[in-house]
Order: structure tokens, then C-alpha cells, then sequence
């Protein structure tokens, strides 16, 4: 651990400029809650550019913009990194978080209040060892629910932050997702998943002709509704057999073919966003 530190802190010198890349996430059931901060930068000497986990914080209620501000600087000050080296600091468009990358810009680190809210895991839980992801060399011809911010320059120059386009792509397919026939579409194929997965009969017969069962979709998440879609179509033929069986209902003709076109149209979008 402690060699590897030391050698990402060496390399790390070496980079001119690097991008922070800070998200939050929870354990299911919201028994915990994590924030991780990593860095991407090209490596000068070696020709290489690196994205590594600098640190991950473990973080009490509220989440509030101070606290996760502090979690930042926290892995600056750890990582001997300078406010103007900072190129970018990518985030999710959450109000907390935007707070947290304002407060970094309009006040000196020493400003920063300790937060009782967060806390530093140590090595020895096996969650802030340091990890690093080594790209390709580039050829020659060469990262919740808070309103959309653009990308904004700070009078200081210290940092610009630029919401993440995955994130960002996926707010935007879930409002699309609110189009009156993709509504009705989903609300159909969602009753058709529930009826299946609350009947142990459909569940066992459906398990036994191809080994799969429904998947659900998770309204904080577009890529589930994509995967719900897929799977509904992936076993479509088996699934009907199955509800014909059982004397269920299954979904209008016109549904499955409105499904093969709306996966077909999203499928490139479920790739960069998952």
C-alpha cells in the first residue's frame, strides 16, 4: 500500500493538469454511503494516461455541500494536490455536490470547516487501497436529482466543474421516457412484469423453459427500464407460452413491436450510461 502510494504520488507530479472525478453512492437498504474521488491525467514521461482512486470517504447524514467539500480537500491536501492543477472536477448534477465544488472555489482550504460527517476509511477496510487504471497510449490522430448546471468558470481559475455526461444523458432519457405513448408503453409492460413476478406459478414455469425471470425497473435509474425492456423481449417467445398457460394476459402485438423499436433506439445510450 505504501509503495504504491508513494509511486502515484510521484506520477501524479509529473501531470500538468487533472481532471477529479467525485460521485456519491449507497449500500441497499441505505445502511452506508460512500463519496470517491479519483484522477485523470496523462502521464508526460511514460506517455500514459491514468485514472486512479485517490480516496473514498465514508459519509454520515446529511450530506451536505460542506461536508462533501471537505471530502475533497481532505484528498487534495493527502494527494499534495494544488487547487491550479485542477483542469476539471467532474460531478453529478446534485445541488449538494455543486455546492461542495463552489465552496472549494470561493474559499482558501484552510476556510473549510472539519466536517463531523465524513470519514477517512482506513486501509485496513480494504476500500481507500489505491488503485489505478492504466489507458492505451493515445494515437497521434487522437461521471442526484439536482436541476442541470453548466459547466462553470470560477473567478479564482481554481476549478471548472462539468456535469457528467452519463448522468447527464441519463436525466435527459428519463424525460424522454415521459412521452405520452412511451409513458403508456411502460406502464403496460411494468403491470405485465409485476402480474409474472408475483406468481410463483408464471415464475417457475417461465425459470423452466429458459432459465431467466422478468427483470424490474428502478424509477432512479434509466438503464434498468432498458434492461426490463430487453429481457421482455429476450424471452418473449417462452414468456407468452407461459402466460397462454396460465391463462394471463400478455401485451398487444402493437406494444412488442413499439418495445423492439424504442430498445433498438436506446440500446447506444444504455452503453454509455452504464
Amino acid at each position: 500500500m505504501g509503495n504504491a502510494k508513494k509511486r502515484l504520488k510521484e506520477i501524479l507530479k509529473d501531470a500538468r493538469k487533472l481532471t477529479l472525478c467525485v460521485d456519491g453512492w449507497s449500500k441497499k437498504g441505505l445502511t452506508a454511503s460512500f463519496l470517491g474521488v479519483s484522477a485523470c491525467f496523462y502521464h508526460p514521461p511514460g506517455g500514459r494516461v491514468y485514472h486512479a482512486l485517490l480516496s473514498l470517504h465514508r459519509l454520515d447524514h446529511p450530506h451536505t455541500g460542506e461536508c462533501i467539500a471537505r471530502c475533497i480537500d481532505e484528498t487534495m491536501v493527502a494527494w499534495d494536490i494544488v487547487g491550479d492543477k485542477v483542469l476539471l472536477v467532474v460531478t453529478d448534477n446534485g445541488s449538494n455536490i455543486v455546492k461542495a465544488v463552489r465552496l472549494l472555489s470561493e474559499r482558501p482550504r484552510q476556510e473549510i470547516e472539519p466536517s463531523a460527517h465524513s470519514t477517512r476509511l482506513p486501509p485496513g477496510d480494504g476500500l481507500d487501497d489505491v488503485s489505478w487504471e492504466e489507458e492505451e497510449p493515445e494515437s497521434e490522430s487522437d461521471e442526484e436529482n439536482g436541476d442541470i448546471s453548466e459547466s462553470r468558470d470560477f473567478d479564482d481559475g481554481k476549478f471548472q466543474r462539468m456535469p457528467c455526461l452519463a448522468h447527464t444523458l441519463q436525466l435527459s432519457l428519463k424525460d424522454a421516457m415521459k412521452h405520452p405513448s412511451t409513458d403508456l408503453l411502460l406502464t403496460r409492460a411494468r403491470k405485465l412484469v409485476h402480474s409474472v413476478r408475483k406468481s410463483s406459478l408464471a415464475n417457475e414455469a417461465l425459470i423452466k423453459k429458459c432459465g431467466k425471470t422478468l427483470v424490474r425497473d428502478c424509477s432512479t435509474r434509466w438503464n434498468s427500464t432498458f434492461d426490463m425492456l430487453r429481457r421482455l423481449l429476450e424471452i418473449r417467445t417462452e414468456l407468452n407460452q407461459v402466460l397462454e398457460e396460465l391463462g394471463m394476459d400478455t401485451l398487444l402485438t402493437s406494444d412488442w413491436s413499439k418495445m423492439e423499436n424504442l430498445v433498438t433506439l436506446l440500446e447506444p445510450f444504455a452503453i454509455h450510461t452504464d
